[in-house]
């Protein structure tokens, strides 16, 4: 099995940190491992980010594709399913994007503009699920709805294409 590359510490651990073996890489969970308080339950907190960004980036193509459904078929059944997939994403993405700033730590930019890119479509990503779900359900909202929904699908998937992209880079999904 290839070993990972070994990641760069923060300035807070010291390169020549005996407890791990010379080859091993250093995982995000290493970086953490000497912290305490507040500090290390916020680092404990972040490991909760990856397990939770599925239900956020799923939700949103599921609402797509129940809309199109709907279109397709005017079926009442594909409405409900929306409007549910609609309100999962929502009230799933806030969480989501705070676990991910306690996983990638509070600052605004990165060394890494992957990393920095995923950061900000993280945050663009929650915040436009909260506001599809104001406009879903708006009275007035149907006409700017759909619209919205496509359009945040796509930006759902390209923030999926870049959390990848921090873990095993950009050429992972290369043919």
């Amino acid at each position: 099995m290839p070993r990972l590359p070994r990641a760069p510490l923060p300035a807070s651990v010291p390169e020549s940190d005996s407890t791990l073996p010379e080859n091993e890489p250093i995982l995000p969970h290493d970086r953490h491992r000497d912290l305490t308080g507040t500090p290390k339950l916020i680092a404990w907190l972040g490991k909760f980010h990856p397990p939770t960004a599925h239900l956020p980036i799923a939700m949103p193509i599921e609402a797509a594709l129940a809309e199109i459904l709907l279109m397709r078929a005017g079926r009442e059944i594909f409405q409900q399913a929306a409007r549910l997939c609609v309100w999962i994403g929502a009230l799933s993405a806030v969480p989501m994007a705070v676990l991910g700033r306690c996983f990638g730590g509070f600052q605004v930019a990165d060394d890494e503009w992957i990393l920095t890119v995923y950061r900000w479509l993280d945050a663009l990503t929650a915040s436009w699920a909260i506001a599809l779900l104001a406009i879903r359900e708006h009275r007035g909202g149907r006409r700017s709805y759909r619209p919205v929904v496509f359009s945040g699908t796509a930006l759902a998937v390209a923030t999926a294409f870049f959390g990848v992209a921090t873990v095993y880079g950009l050429d992972h999904h290369a043919w």
